[in-house]
């Protein structure tokens, strides 16, 4: 695998599928639950943006590389709808969320929204993201059963709901600089 990629995961697991398809090797790539590695966590906002905006240029140089399998029938389910919903839904996703939130707030300021309009936009919008990380946390805690305190539950319920105020945002913001980050580097000549 690309070893200088610093989306690591993505990156082998992208890279098989391709391999295999090419070839046309039957395989499996299977995902245990019960897999005791962890990510190291930043210990500072400053650290956790040098650390998401390296992983966002990693995720770029994987799929840029790997962009021959998109809607290739040659590639089988991954490159039919396994690769084109990685590429919507974890490249694309912050660029819409970046302009969602922009053009609200440009329009509220211009007067095409009223207050009412806006507000509810945001409660919408920020509601049906919280909902969805809850609910992805309730079904891991369902499923991976790691977590016996009922107070360790509440307490990731607690922070899934507040990730939605300011946290998610910033998170944005970093995956939009380390898209820009990486295409300063590539136009510099450099590969991350």
């Amino acid at each position: 695998f690309d070893v200088d990629n610093y989306a690591q995961d993505s990156e082998m697991i992208m890279r098989l599928h391709r391999n295999m398809h090419e070839k046309k090797q039957t395989y499996s790539i299977g995902f245990n639950p019960v897999a005791t590695v962890w990510t190291d966590v930043p210990a500072s906002l400053k650290s956790f943006a040098r650390q998401r905006d390296r992983w966002r240029r990693g995720l770029l140089r994987s799929v840029l590389k790997n962009s021959k399998m998109l809607f290739n029938p040659k590639y089988g389910i991954q490159g039919m709808f396994g690769f084109p919903a990685y590429l919507f839904l974890e490249i694309m996703a912050p660029y819409v969320e970046f302009t969602a939130y922009f053009t609200v707030g440009l329009s509220y300021f211009y007067g095409v929204l009223d207050r009412t309009s806006a507000l509810l936009y945001i409660i919408l919008a920020w509601g049906f993201a919280s909902y969805l990380t809850v609910a992805n946390t309730f079904i891991s805690i369902i499923t991976f059963n790691r977590y016996q305190r009922i107070n360790d539950v509440l307490i990731m319920l607690f922070f899934a709901t507040l990730e939605m105020f300011g946290f998610r945002q910033y998170h944005v913001l970093i995956n939009i600089y380390g898209s820009f980050h990486y295409l300063i580097n590539r136009l510099k000549g450099k590969s991350l």
